[in-house]
């Protein structure tokens, strides 16, 4: 939920993606990956190297440095990268 009180991010709105058919109207490529990230939650990449998947429209990746963690592609929406990153 938003701070506002209105749904910042609903998955279930894309349960579509998960069904057997084709879609003329999305590029194949694009369709993979959409239905990739209905797969949501923390992957680890490599060691050292985190993303959050599904949690918004790209994924939040978490790189461990030297002095601390780099955060890359921090989402569209404050609630949901706040969701990410309690889940990391």
């Amino acid at each position: 939920m938003a701070d506002a009180g209105h749904v910042a991010w609903d998955m279930e709105r894309f349960n579509f993606l998960n069904s057997d058919t084709d879609f003329d109207s999305i590029h194949p490529s694009m369709q993979r990956i959409s239905r990739l990230n209905q797969n949501y939650g923390l992957y680890e990449v490599i060691p050292g190297i985190y993303q959050v998947r599904g949690f918004d429209l790209s994924d939040i990746t978490f790189v461990r440095g030297k002095t601390g963690w780099i955060v890359i592609d921090p989402l569209v929406s404050a609630e949901p990268a706040r969701a990410a990153l309690e889940l990391f």
